[in-house]
């Protein structure tokens, strides 16, 4: 990579195509890819603020979605016994993840744009009552009004 907080283009498409190849990461690439998602949701966001903007009252879709995924993520356990022996385990475990993404749509004059913003998976700790999720989603989604945006605001939630 060119350097510790410079990710371009290039440098994100060798770390995929790397990916793609063997499957596994060195240290120092698993750095360069959490920078370079980072990048990448910035970049998102700046996106989308762009498109609301752009729409200068003109209607558009706010659509919404989540769901719950399960995903089997290594555990490690780690003790101290009371005779000095150190104890390490290792294994698999089950969780509940939620997975959350937001499009937006707007036609102009002559085009139509469509952006598209990414959340991290949320893992469900606190249960997967409708509850537990409205208040997960609530704490990224933002409606329109939210962004700003004046004109006709039609919101799609799934």
């Amino acid at each position: 990579m060119a350097s510790s907080t410079d990710v371009t283009s290039a440098d994100a498409s060798a770390l995929l195509q790397k990916v793609a190849a063997s499957g596994c990461l060195a240290k120092q690439d698993m750095r360069g890819a959490a920078r370079a998602c980072e990048v990448g949701k910035a970049v998102l966001r700046v996106a989308v603020a762009e498109l609301v903007a752009a729409a200068h009252g003109a209607p558009i879709l706010n659509s919404k979605s989540a769901d719950e995924t399960p995903i089997s993520v290594a555990v490690r356990y780690a003790s101290v016994l009371p005779s000095g022996a150190r104890v390490r385990r290792y294994g698999r475990a089950g969780e509940e993840f939620l997975v959350k993404n937001q499009f937006l749509r707007v036609h102009l004059p002559g085009t139509t744009m469509t952006r598209v913003l990414l959340q991290e998976p949320q893992p469900l700790s606190h249960g997967k009552s409708a509850a537990a999720i409205f208040q997960a989603c609530k704490k990224d989604w933002r409606s329109l009004r939210e962004m700003g945006h004046q004109g006709c605001a039609v919101e799609h939630f799934c």
